[in-house]
């Protein structure tokens, strides 16, 4: 798997968002593990596209792109400015019709990708 898992403490979070060159995309769950078809479009991306991951043991750090009433999963593309400075979320539908499936995710994250040149 090719996801950078993102935590506050050890500072992986901030080396993420620092890196240049490439969209970044971020996923969050309630659950403790990597789903596979997370870790299957990590490959496919490898090198492309930055896939970072927040657990929900990172409460704190959740909250800066999770809003209370907010479904989960969530699946960001973080959309920066020539600094580094966040301005923008571009968030993932699951709840829509075939929002959970591999080729609308994949799909989001190319859609990243592109915009991102």
């Amino acid at each position: 798997s090719y996801v950078e898992p993102l935590r506050h403490a050890d500072g992986s979070h901030d080396r993420f968002m620092a890196q240049r060159g490439k969209a970044k995309v971020i996923y969050i769950s309630d659950k403790p593990e990597t789903p596979a078809i997370v870790k299957a479009l990590s490959a496919e991306y490898r090198g492309r596209v930055l896939l970072g991951e927040i657990r929900p043991s990172e409460r704190e750090l959740a909250a800066l792109y999770h809003h209370p009433g907010q479904a989960l999963p969530l699946l960001l593309q973080v959309v920066q400015d020539g600094h580094g400075n966040a301005l923008a979320h571009v968030a993932h539908n699951f709840s829509e019709a075939k929002g959970r499936s591999l080729t609308r995710i994949s799909n989001f994250i190319w859609d990243a990708e592109r915009q991102f040149r």
